[in-house]
């Protein structure tokens, strides 16, 4: 840019000598036309507005021209430079995840447990029922090390199977529910805790807990609702349905009931009804029968206009008695 200054300076300089020196010429042969020592002379006399006028614009294209050319130089430039920030950026990139990746791995090398699996089979002799092998692999162990699992205030002694390799098998009920589980890795003596990653129940690997996969699109205006769309029903374990209905309900009250067996068993869509008498909200009550006996009742909200109003939502199992086993409560 500075470059550009002195050179665009050094323009008008010169460009200014050359008005002087053509003012400076003309004067003089002015003068000596007047003083009569040019007769003969054919030469027509430029008007002096004339030549300032021919120098003043020959100035001014010599500037437009300077600066055309140093626009598109400073567009290389800026072109040049918004290049280099890209890469810079994708270097940044690059860096913050292999940082990330590098941080992630000390973090893990600086646990006890490496990595920490199970597997869950039925248990066909006691119901509600679920057996779990479980394998903990070490980052780092002696011939001493134990592992111990603590299961909601129940102590589980692993055996070792291979180097720094730990596997235990217990049972767990399928209503139980797991808010911490902890592996105690006791080694010379000394007892490190590290929490495992372990589910917090098992009931929707055992029973088919109905969720919902919508699209759905609604309208409330001059008291009148226009909606339309679809849904489909969800579940980890759809063999294990014999049958299932679908109410749907608006301001407590249940407007219509249909099957929905086949859709929830394949997985199909079903198509939101249309005609229904909504007040302020619309919501659909799942009611799942299992080849075990129970009842899965699941109630959620579709659409709602927000006027206070509290919106019962929930997934409960029922046995075959009709009590509640397990319920889950949306806030």
């Amino acid at each position: 840019m500075n470059a550009f200054i002195t050179y665009l300076i050094a323009v008008l300089i010169v460009a200014a000598a050359i008005v002087f020196i053509g003012i400076v010429a003309y004067n003089k042969k002015l003068d000596r036309i007047v003083k009569g020592e040019e007769r003969g002379t054919h030469t027509a006399i430029p008007e002096p507005k004339t030549t300032a006028a021919v120098t003043y614009k020959t100035i001014l294209i010599i500037f437009v021209v300077v600066l055309l050319l140093n626009n598109q130089r400073m567009s290389f430039m800026v072109d040049n430079l918004q290049s280099q920030l890209r890469e810079l950026n994708h270097d940044q990139d690059i860096l913050f995840t292999e940082v990330s990746e590098i941080r992630s791995a000390l973090e893990q090398y600086a646990k006890k447990i490496r990595t920490a699996d199970w597997n869950i089979t039925k248990n066909e002799s006691i119901k509600d029922t679920l057996d779990v092998l479980m394998t903990i692999s070490l980052n780092e162990y002696s011939d001493d090390t134990s592992v111990v699992l603590d299961l909601n205030g129940e102590e589980i002694a692993f055996e070792k199977t291979d180097r720094g390799v730990y596997e235990g098998r217990f049972s767990v009920n399928i209503f139980s529910e797991y808010a911490r589980v902890n592996a105690l890795i006791t080694e010379n003596g000394k007892t490190v805790t590290e929490e495992v990653n372990f589910p917090g129940t098992f009931i929707y690997e055992y029973l088919p807990i109905p969720g919902q996969e919508c699209t759905i699109t609604s309208d409330h205006s001059f008291g009148k609702w226009k909606y339309s769309g679809n849904f489909r029903i969800a579940c980890s374990r759809p063999e294990e349905v014999t049958s299932a209905s679908l109410t749907y309900i608006s301001a407590g009250r249940d407007l219509k009931t249909i099957d929905v067996t086949d859709a929830v068993i394949n997985k199909s869509s079903i198509e939101l009804e249309k005609g229904l008498d909504i007040v302020n909200d619309l919501s659909i009550r799942m009611e799942i029968k299992t080849k075990e006996g129970y009842t899965v009742i699941s109630q959620s909200l579709m659409f709602y206009e927000d006027n206070g109003e509290h919106h019962d939502q929930f997934t409960r199992v029922l046995d075959e008695n009709g009590k509640t086993v397990w319920e889950e409560i949306a806030e």
